[in-house]
């Protein structure tokens, strides 16, 4: 099913915002692509703009955790890694870290994050108050990555289609699943149930974790990548192919899929802080679409980037 989004168009043009002027609420932040930077956007949906935040000193590349209360810092100036707040941005390091971040998965709830490191053979749990709860030393070919609520399990994908739990209950790693080919996976909030998508069978399957149980359905979606992010209410599960120009929502409870169209590419899928809305293109020098999600129908925004 396909349906057209209602969406509104803000260009507002403003003064900056200076010391001790009144500011508009804070919708969500966003990072560059590079991580390098970081920005706000202000405002409400029908009118908000889009101003810089400050980095904290020493930070180098931001991974903002799904509701936005903190962040990943790969250190700028040294190897390992930090967690900071938001609202006040202040590295601090954590202890045994991981040396680099090759790839990071958060938690539906943003408590933790997974993190994996090649060089150094190191996948990890962090947690938002920054101390590893879990270390492995392995080494993956991996093409996706999630971790549970608890951060007790993390599901690795690697090419071929095999899914190993870490952690999970076991004290080594265990086969979960077995794929054509992974296109996406997320745990749901609270849950071990885990959500995969394999993109040459077009299906999503619902593995629960603890019991390895599972159901299998068939889905719509085309594309090597499904990037998803599970919504708040612990029954839907957003997402996108990047590069497409829809938005997918899907009841993993009556298991109902919709594919809504938007009017920009999608190429990224982070929920901001309100909680019902996600970032889907950080634009790039042009307008940051977001969308937001009314149980199972959505509206896109966006809002004018005004970097003064």
């Amino acid at each position: 099913m396909i349906l057209n989004l209602v969406f509104s168009l803000s260009l507002i043009a403003q003064a900056p915002r200076t010391e001790g002027s009144v500011s508009a609420p804070l919708i969500g932040h966003f990072s560059s692509p590079d991580g390098t930077q970081v920005h706000g956007i202000f405002g409400v949906p029908a009118a908000s703009d889009v101003k810089p935040s400050l980095l904290p000193e020493g930070a180098g590349r931001m991974f903002l955790a799904p509701g936005q209360a903190w962040a990943i810092a790969r250190n700028a100036r040294e190897e390992g890694l930090s967690v900071t707040g938001l609202d006040e941005p202040r590295l601090r390091p954590v202890a045994g870290s991981a040396a680099c971040i090759d790839a990071i998965a958060f938690s539906p709830n943003g408590g933790f994050a997974a993190v994996y490191c090649g060089r150094r053979g190191q996948l990890q749990i962090v947690s938002a108050r920054g101390r590893v709860v879990f270390e492995f030393e392995t080494a993956l070919d991996l093409q996706a990555l999630a971790v549970n609520d608890a951060g007790t399990c993390v599901a690795v994908a690697e090419a071929g289609g095999s899914i190993h739990g870490y952690g999970c209950g076991e004290s080594s790693p265990s086969l979960l699943f077995r794929a054509n080919r992974v296109a996406g996976l997320t745990f749901l909030p609270g849950s071990t149930g885990l959500l995969i998508a394999d993109g040459i069978r077009r299906t999503f399957t619902m593995l629960d974790v603890t019991a390895r149980s599972t159901r299998t359905f068939a889905s719509s979606f085309d594309g090597a990548s499904l990037v998803m992010a599970p919504a708040l209410d612990g029954r839907t599960v957003v997402g996108i192919v990047p590069g497409g120009r829809a938005v997918m929502t899907f009841d993993t409870v009556d298991d109902v899929v919709r594919w809504s169209e938007v009017p920009c590419e999608v190429q990224e899928l982070s929920r901001l802080r309100n909680g019902d809305s996600y970032l889907v293109n950080s634009g790039g020098g042009g307008p940051a679409w977001w969308i937001v999600l009314r149980g199972q129908s959505a509206s896109a925004v966006f809002s004018a980037r005004n970097d003064e």
